[in-house]
């Protein structure tokens, strides 16, 4: 098992994607992490279906100005 070290608390692989499968954050599927859900997460902004919920996730992971320009343009276009 491999460990990580946070603040002097030692946490295992298996607690850093214990958060991810939550309602709030899709659970675990609106990332862009491998192509499938990169692709699915493209469609669920382009269909307008939620994709202000996912644009918030992805600008509390990133630069909020870049990811509101890029969703904007991915539903403009």
């Amino acid at each position: 098992m491999v460990e990580a070290y946070d603040d002097g608390k030692n946490i295992t692989v298996d607690d850093l994607f214990r958060d991810s499968d939550i309602k709030e954050l899709n659970y675990g599927l609106s990332n862009f992490d491998n192509i499938f859900n990169a692709f699915l997460t493209i469609f669920q902004c382009i269909t307008l279906e939620g994709w202000t919920k996912i644009m918030y996730i992805m600008q509390d992971a990133y630069t909020p100005y870049i990811t509101a320009i890029y969703f904007v343009l991915a539903v403009v276009v």
